[in-house]
C-alpha cells in the first residue's frame, strides 16, 4: 500500500539500522509511527530499497492483533524508505527495567501477553526471530498494553510450523541455539519470551556471559539456576530454555497454561 508521508514529524526513536518518527496523519486522523531505514548502512541503493520492502511485505502478512502495531503502508521519499504503522505510546522493556527488576507476578503476566502475541504472529505465517527486551513496548507499566515491535529479523513460517527461507541470527543470549544451526521452530520464538521473563524477574540476562557465536553452545547448554523465588517456576523457565527444542514446551498454549498459576 503506497503511503503519503505527513509533512510534519518529530524523531522519537533511533537505532543502528533505522530511526523512528512520530507524526499526525490528517487523512487517518491519528498519530502514526514512521520507521525510516538509515541509508548509510547499505552500500547499494537498490539493496536498501529491496531490504526495506522485504520487511514491509512480511508485516503485511500480520493479521489484526492487539499485540503488534497496525500497518498503514510503505513509502520512498527523497531516496529514503519508510514503513508507516500505528504509533504505540510507552517505552520498551529495556528502557523501563534497565536498572531494576520487575515483580515476579507482573513479569509472568507480561510474558503471557508476549506469548499470546507470538501465537497470533505464527497464525499469520511469520516468526519474529528477535524477541528481546528492546522489542517489546509497554505503556505505564501496564501488561495489557504489550506490543511486539521490530520485524527486521522476522522469517516466514510454513503450515507445518517450520521456518521457510533464510534464517537470520539476532541478539546474543536471547537467540535460541538452533537458530545458529539454521533451524527454527514455533518454540524457538518462545525461547526469547522466556529470556525476557528471566531478565524481568532477576534483573539479569539469562545467559549474560555470551559474547560471540562461538560461545553459544558452551554457555546455553549449561542452564543456570536463577533466583526467581519459586522452585516450580524455575523448573518451567529452565525447561523452556532447554538447549534442544524437543525438550521444551511444544505450543504457546502449553506454556501459558503452566505459567498462569504464577500470575
Amino acid at each position: 500500500m503506497k503511503y503519503h508521508l505527513p509533512k510534519k514529524r518529530e524523531i522519537c526513536a533511533t537505532g543502528h539500522w533505522s530511526q523512528g518518527w512520530k507524526s499526525y496523519d490528517p487523512i487517518l486522523g491519528r498519530l502514526v509511527f514512521l520507521k525510516e531505514f538509515k541509508r548509510e548502512n547499505w552500500n547499494h541503493y537498490w539493496k536498501y530499497i529491496k531490504d526495506s520492502n522485504v520487511e514491509y511485505q512480511k508485516m503485511k502478512l500480520l493479521k489484526d492483533s492487539p499485540y503488534y502495531p497496525r500497518l498503514y503502508g510503505y513509502a520512498v521519499n527523497k531516496g529514503k524508505a519508510y514503513i508507516a504503522m500505528e504509533y504505540v505510546p510507552g517505552f520498551c522493556l529495556a528502557e523501563i527495567y534497565s536498572n531494576h527488576k520487575c515483580g515476579r507476578k507482573k513479569a509472568v503476566r507480561i510474558t503471557i501477553k508476549i506469548l499470546q502475541g507470538i501465537k497470533d504472529m505464527h497464525k499469520s505465517g511469520l516468526y519474529h526471530g528477535d524477541l528481546q527486551m528492546r522489542n517489546v513496548i509497554i505503556n505505564n507499566k501496564n501488561e495489557n498494553t504489550v506490543k511486539i515491535i521490530d520485524f527486521g529479523q522476522s522469517m516466514y513460517r510454513n503450515k507445518k510450523g517450520v521456518v521457510s527461507g533464510k534464517i537470520n541470527t539476532a541478539f546474543w543470549g536471547y537467540t535460541p541455539p538452533e537458530q545458529y544451526r539454521n533451524m527454527y521452530f514455533d518454540n524457538s520464538d518462545y525461547y526469547g519470551a522466556i529470556c525476557i521473563c528471566v531478565r524481568l524477574i532477576t534483573g539479569q540476562d539469562p545467559f549474560l556471559s555470551i559474547q560471540s557465536k562461538n560461545e553459544v553452545q558452551l554457555v546455553q547448554s549449561k542452564i543456570p539456576y536463577w533466583n526467581v523465588g519459586d522452585k516450580n517456576l524455575q523448573n518451567i523457565l529452565r525447561k523452556s530454555l532447554s538447549f534442544y527444542p524437543f525438550q521444551r514446551f511444544k505450543t504457546a498454549d502449553d506454556l501459558i497454561k503452566v505459567l498462569l498459576p504464577f500470575c
